[in-house]
């Protein structure tokens, strides 16, 4: 929290400002002055070579240590040398690298050469310090002013100084932190926005299927999976007496995780009240914060048939559906289906099936593979291929159009309908049937 910290600093900063007009208006700064300097530029100088130490050849060192495996290995090439010249032009480049990898270590080395020069510095000022201890001692003891100790002007000195580089760090990590936050916001915006083009992929897939004007139909509703969201709130924000319900609320109130965040979690405030609660929820919002804002809420895909869910219609309605989502699917050129019958009665094949297959004949090629003689006579087929496994062994094929009476429409007969005398009884079956309607 930059904010409460850059307070605190300036808090701290008034302070030492006004302890140290006090030793001013009294004259004490002035004598001090020789040995506040040198408190000051000794201070300047460890704060320094601390700073190279900790900051420059400790991440140098870790930037040695942590590729050395990359740079040390060779890179070869597993396609039986199909492209050997391009490896041996990578392995070149890879043989660059490993002098400019080398060089790191002569950095390293000249660095810490450096930062023990600075050690040197630092030891050869405290010791031309430490000859004029004798004289600060006896500043010291002319300065004799109650309440005053010569040795608290020192000190606040520092901490003056120690506020004011504070600050500046603190200013800096502001304008990186701004900068991060925008760079966050873009991020969130673009995913954001890939998510909606998600959604617009699959509403114009949903749009063929309604254009197709048959009895399937789908919905495509953007990030209305709030059951998911709830699932995920329940899962992750559990524990410190959040009630169920008070998660119902947040998912209601909120699209997702990164609407959350871009609210800056104030009608959170409103949903829980318990400030304890409030706490926990950003705590761990904040420690989870990556998974949490690319947390995908689902679009909700209704599909209907009939204008009816397909979940509360039979097995064979929704194989039904299922053949007429492949027929809308009209920019495939090839559809193979294997014993549709299996699941469809023969009305639903020749009301949902057959029909809609003679509106897109000539657009798209159909297989089929069946034992229904409706699918090929009806749909009038282009070519059956009747196929019959002779010897145990072989299988014999004979191929031919609907309208070739021998031996397409004999195998129909024989293979689909049960033989002519089968077909003939169903004939006239049917006659009677007709006629009893008519009288």
């Amino acid at each position: 929290d930059l904010s409460e910290l850059k307070k605190e600093t300036e808090t701290q900063k008034k302070d030492a400002e006004h302890k140290l007009k006090v030793f001013e208006e009294k004259g004490i700064a002035d004598k001090l002055k020789l040995q506040t300097s040198f408190e000051m530029d000794i201070n300047k100088v460890q704060s320094f070579k601390g700073n190279v130490d900790t900051y420059y050849i400790e991440e140098l060192s870790n930037l040695i240590e942590n590729n050395k495996f990359l740079i040390e290995q060779a890179i070869l090439s597993y396609d039986f040398g199909i492209n050997k010249s391009f490896f041996e032009e990578i392995n070149k480049q890879l043989e660059i690298l490993k002098q400019e990898f080398s060089n790191l270590n002569v950095i390293f080395e000249r660095s810490k050469a450096i930062s023990s020069n600075l050690e040197d510095i630092l030891i050869r000022l405290i010791s031309k310090r430490d000859k004029f201890k004798e004289e600060f001692a006896k500043i010291k003891r002319e300065i004799n002013i109650t309440n005053l100790d010569p040795d608290d002007y020192i000190k606040i000195k520092k901490e003056l100084e120690i506020s004011k580089t504070r600050l500046i760090e603190i200013d800096k990590s502001e304008a990186k932190r701004k900068k991060l936050d925008n760079q966050l916001k873009v991020s969130l915006g673009d995913l954001d926005r890939l998510w909606h083009k998600e959604f617009e992929i699959l509403q114009e897939e949903a749009r063929k299927i309604n254009d197709s004007k048959t009895k399937l139909s789908v919905k495509v509703e953007y990030k209305a999976r709030k059951d998911k969201f709830l699932s995920k709130l329940q899962n992750d924000f559990k524990g410190e007496g959040i009630r169920g319900t008070l998660f119902e609320d947040v998912s209601n109130k909120y699209e997702d995780f990164i609407d959350i965040f871009k609210d800056g979690f104030q009608k959170l405030k409103t949903i829980i009240k318990n400030e304890h609660q409030q706490s926990h929820f950003r705590k761990h919002f904040e420690s989870d914060f990556y998974d949490l804002l690319t947390f995908r809420v689902a679009d909700e895909v209704t599909i209907n048939f009939e204008d009816r869910p397909l979940r509360e219609h039979s097995l064979g309605q929704r194989a039904s559906a299922l053949i007429l989502f492949l027929l809308a699917q009209k920019e495939n050129n090839i559809l193979i289906i294997d014993q549709p019958e299996d699941d469809l009665d023969n009305q639903t094949i020749y009301e949902d099936v057959i029909k809609e297959i003679k509106k897109i004949k000539g657009d798209m090629q159909f297989i089929f593979a069946t034992h229904n003689a409706n699918i090929p006579v009806l749909g009038d087929s282009e070519m059956i291929i009747a196929c019959e496994y002779t010897d145990g062994r072989n299988i014999k094929v004979e191929t031919g159009s609907i309208d070739k009476k021998f031996p397409i429409q004999e195998k129909v007969i024989r293979i689909m309908e049960g033989g002519k005398e089968a077909f003939e009884s169903r004939r006239k079956i049917y006659n009677i049937w007709n006629n009893e309607e008519t009288k």
